[in-house]
């Protein structure tokens, strides 16, 4: 690896940026804040190098990192003797001078601290984790990799296409539409290293969150708040739990839209504020350029036109909004209101489709989505207090007067409620909120304008209050936290059952193991095999009412990192299983009355178990447990440490724990700060420094979340780094998937052709994670997954097969191979002969290429 090349590939193109922006902000004073310009050279950097890629590509045919390094150096050259030559000399590379007092340089030290903790442990987890989410390696690093091979921007073609037989492509991928900006920062990336790594190409992702700390806290700064207040605000951005979860699990364009999106945002906030016309320029080119990150881009544009003349032109902008709200009312009771559009194509409502110019067409569906949003926004783990200070923001900023913040942020926070309304409440896209995938990685787009908004309006409200005591801040607090005991006290006194039952307890020796095999020990039940990857005790069959115990306590032992899930039974659907996660393994609580499936009557209880790396698990006991003040108090304790490790879901929202109570604590956190917002606004004696006790709360009660959340990162991070170190980070600790990353090398091994395609085929059409896996692991070579019997499409020259039965009896895995081997036959003459033989699935090559390739019996 070639760890010089890289480190000046990501600095270059930053460097190329930051000259650029400080050319252009070289007139004014002001605009040499290095942290802003540090920061907002990251996007303009990669847009840059982007640009050029394809410009290099276009003109050769191919990307040559060497060329591309000396363009960028070039320019990065000519770029600074061009501000020597303009200005004499460049600015000096020195922030703005912050403070000398002791007390601010200690605050100052204790979040730069916490800042820098929470990129250390992102850092970790790009270094030992390969790319995890699903989307990530599916489509936007599926890209990347074929791209690395053969050093150009290969077009794709769909899986669709490859089954009718109209490919024209070499490979083929699910989202073959989409924008190839975050695939080319990963091309880049391996071009520099000199070979692909699943774990260092996503080093840009690392950057990409530095420099969104520095961008947020140079315009912070540039607006005239405090350096605590700045540093703040970025922190705040930073330990946002689902901002981390895109940091750490990176390789999806999310993060890189709020890059664009976010910072476009916020340039055009401060122009707004200030009446500039670049930053309002700059913001609407940086939000414009999202669009070749993802395709949302386009309507996020629309947002910033729509903010900006809010912001500029209310009632003008408020009348056209009027107006379109009434023809769209026409449009829906008419049936139907369609136009074409020169160059910009159909706008309006035909066959229950709304047709917007650019954006495509999409199925007029309506939703509710106030409970998803309740769920994600207040009571869940993916935003500690954002959204509730959001909108004491939005409160407060109607309120000031003489200030531009008055226009812009309502205006701003407008546009984007507009937005999320039309586009979940409204069309088919609602589907996404509803499955909580979307619901939360929009917003995130414009998560660094959202704190700046937050950011502003406290600096604007301290500027014109003055301190108050410490009694004027204690006494809303310490009454908001009264409160909250209060109300937290009278749920837990609710939700207790009535009766008192004993707890139905069931030890080691009592669970019966129905899927895989094991012992007892010491009192304990050791599973050391799995049947297809899992093991499954259950308690047999049980009658039990689900309303008289509704808490399951369970207690596991393992370094087997499998996911764990209990089970159930009910009466009325005796054939039907549902389950919840363990949320790891260790002592849990588990609230089943937070289940909707937990009800009626109960017949059978049980842990499932997935085998990870071939570790014993241990577990104890499973025990019922009827709901009692007592218990409902243990699962509020439990909800503050019991959080779940990364799961493919973990870029969509973050997972609250097993234990689940009815007040979450970030549901605590937000009542406490509201009760302390009320409390402070009512007092007369604090009613004209509310603001203070309210910052106050939110500082500590974000610092609170903060910490439970910190705390879980650095769990993950043990575990992260104790599941990768020392191993091929090329494969993931899910399922099958180092057996199927072995199959695929032994393949491309024994492989003559790489344009010849290897066909992807399973009996099983559970197991497309397995055959998607499968298929990125053979890259280099194109491959197609194809579910159910052989394909009836045109043979498209395989070379090579491979049959995944993952999950499959051995008696099965003979049957398959049988009807493959048969029906492949029949349909296209060639017969598949084996090669080689896994736990996870079966190489074949076919008759007329089998004698040239090396033949590799036995298992991988």
């Amino acid at each position: 690896m070639n760890y010089s090349s890289l480190a000046l590939a990501l600095f270059l193109p930053w460097l190329v940026g930051w000259l650029t922006l400080t050319l252009l902000s070289q007139r004014s004073a002001a605009h040499n804040q290095v942290a802003s310009n540090l920061g907002f050279a990251l996007p303009v950097g990669t847009a840059l190098l982007y640009l050029l890629l394809r410009l290099q590509h276009l003109v050769r045919g191919e990307i040559q990192l060497t060329a591309s390094l000396l363009a960028l150096a070039c320019l990065a050259l000519a770029l600074a003797t061009t501000a020597v030559t303009r200005h004499r000399r460049l600015p000096e590379l020195r922030p703005v001078a912050v403070t000398t007092a002791p007390r601010q340089t200690l605050w100052l030290a204790l979040i730069l601290l916490l800042l820098i903790g929470h990129l250390t442990l992102v850092t970790v987890e790009i270094l030992y984790r390969p790319v995890y989410p699903w989307d990530a390696w599916l489509n936007w690093m599926y890209r990347a990799k074929a791209w690395f091979y053969t050093a150009a921007f290969l077009p794709m073609d769909s899986p669709l296409d490859w089954k009718a037989g109209n490919s024209s492509a070499l490979y083929n991928v699910a989202g073959s539409h989409y924008p190839e900006f975050v695939p080319g920062l990963a091309l880049w990336t391996a071009l520099a290293l000199g070979q692909w790594s699943d774990t260092l190409v996503n080093l840009p992702t690392l950057v990409c969150g530095v420099a969104l700390a520095l961008a947020l806290y140079g315009e912070c700064r540039r607006a005239g708040t405090s350096a605590v207040l700045a540093l703040l605000a970025a922190t705040s951005l930073i330990s946002l739990p689902l901002l981390g979860s895109h940091l750490a699990l990176a390789g999806q364009a999310d993060i890189w839209m709020a890059a664009f999106t976010g910072l476009g945002f916020i340039k055009l906030i401060a122009g707004l504020r200030a009446g500039h016309t670049g930053p309002i320029a700059m913001g609407l080119l940086l939000i414009l350029f999202s669009a070749l990150v993802k395709l949302e881009g386009l309507a996020w544009f629309c947002v910033a036109l729509l903010t900006l003349a809010l912001a500029r032109y209310p009632r003008l902008a408020s009348a056209a909004l009027l107006l379109a709200a009434i023809v769209a009312g026409i449009a829906v009771a008419a049936g139907g209101l369609y136009a074409e559009l020169p160059l910009l194509g159909g706008i309006g409502l035909k066959d229950d489709r709304v047709f917007v110019p650019l954006l495509g067409d999409f199925a007029v569906q309506g939703g509710y989505l106030l409970d998803d949003y309740w769920s994600n926004f207040v009571a869940g783990s993916s935003w500690h207090l954002l959204w509730p200070l959001l909108l004491l923001s939005a409160l407060g900023a109607i309120r000031l007067r003489g200030s531009p913040l008055r226009r812009v942020v309502p205006a701003f926070l407008a546009a984007f409620t507009l937005a999320q309304v039309l586009i979940f409440g409204f069309t088919e896209q609602g589907q996404w909120a509803e499955h909580w995938t979307a619901i939360n990685r929009l917003p995130l787009h414009f998560a660094p304008a959202l704190v700046f908004c937050i950011a502003l309006v406290a600096h604007e409200y301290m500027a014109q209050q003055r301190a108050p005591g410490k009694r004027e801040i204690a006494v809303p607090l310490l009454g908001g936290l009264a409160l909250t005991a209060l109300i937290c006290a009278v749920t837990l006194l609710r939700s207790a059952g009535g009766e008192e039952q004993a707890a139905l307890r069931f030890d080691a020796a009592q669970l019966n193991m129905v899927s895989g095999g094991g012992y007892l020990r010491d009192g304990a039940g050791v599973i050391n095999r799995f049947d297809n990857s899992i093991a499954v005790v259950t308690t047999g069959p049980i009658e039990l009412d689900a309303r008289t115990r509704s808490i399951a306590s369970v207690a596991t032992i393992s370094d087997n990192y499998g996911e764990g899930r209990f089970f159930w039974r009910r009466g009325d659907t005796p054939d039907e299983f549902y389950s919840v996660s363990l949320g790891g393994h260790g002592r849990h609580l588990i609230n089943l009355s937070a289940e909707p499936e937990w009800r009626g009557q109960i017949i059978e209880v049980g842990l499932f178990f997935e085998n990870g790396w071939n570790e014993p698990i241990r577990f104890r006991e499973l025990a019922l447990l009827p709901s009692t003040t007592g218990q409902q108090w243990h699962l509020l304790m439990r909800a503050w440490h019991d959080l779940p490790l990364w799961s493919q879901r973990s870029v969509h929202f973050l997972a609250e724990g097993p234990a689940a109570p009815m007040l979450s604590p970030a549901l605590l956190m937000v009542i406490w700060l509201t009760a302390t917002a009320i409390i402070a606004l009512l007092l007369p004696a604090t009613r004209s420094r509310a603001v203070y006790p309210i910052l106050t709360c939110a500082l500590l009660a974000w610092a609170a979340l903060d910490a439970r959340w910190a705390a879980q990162l650095v769990k993950q991070t043990g575990v992260t780094t104790e599941r990768f170190s020392g191993k091929d980070r090329n494969y993931l600790d899910l399922g099958d998937d180092r057996a199927l990353y072995q199959l695929a090398r032994a393949a491309l091994a024994i492989k003559q052709h790489t344009n010849a395609p290897v066909l992807l085929i399973t009996p099983d059409a559970s197991l497309e994670f397995e055959m998607l896996r499968t298929k990125y692991h053979l890259l280099p070579s194109p491959a197609y997954v194809h579910w159910g019997k052989p394909m009836t499409a045109a043979d498209m020259g395989y070379e090579l097969a491979i049959l995944v039965t993952a999950n499959a009896e051995p008696g099965q895995v003979e049957q398959h191979i049988q009807q493959f081997q048969e029906r492949f036959q029949r349909r296209h003459g060639r017969r598949p002969v084996i090669v080689q033989r896994s736990a996870a699935g079966v190489l074949f090559a076919f008759e007329d290429s089998a004698s040239r390739l090396q033949k590799r019996p036995g298992d991988a």
